[in-house]
């Protein structure tokens, strides 16, 4: 049993030389506490990058439109 779960697990995998890394989308089909014991063991998730995204929705990167906040007033982070 533990063969066969390594082995599903492994096709989520990425490179070995990251460690334990799983693609985010396994998260979808794990309940909490198999994602604890992921976790718990080495496993760590990977988020898609922001140019993956853009790739997968097919439509091209682009700026949202400015929105003035008014003036800043002091320690804001823009």
């Amino acid at each position: 049993m533990k063969k066969e779960r390594a082995k599903r697990l492994g096709k989520y995998a990425f490179g070995l030389s990251e460690g334990k890394l799983l693609d985010m989308e396994v998260i979808e089909k794990l309940n909490d506490e198999q994602i604890k014991e992921l976790i718990a063991t080495g496993f760590r998730f990977r988020h898609k990058t922001l140019e993956e995204y853009v790739e997968l929705s097919g439509k091209p990167l682009q700026a949202s439109t400015e929105i003035e906040w008014g003036k800043h007033v002091g320690r804001e982070v823009w």
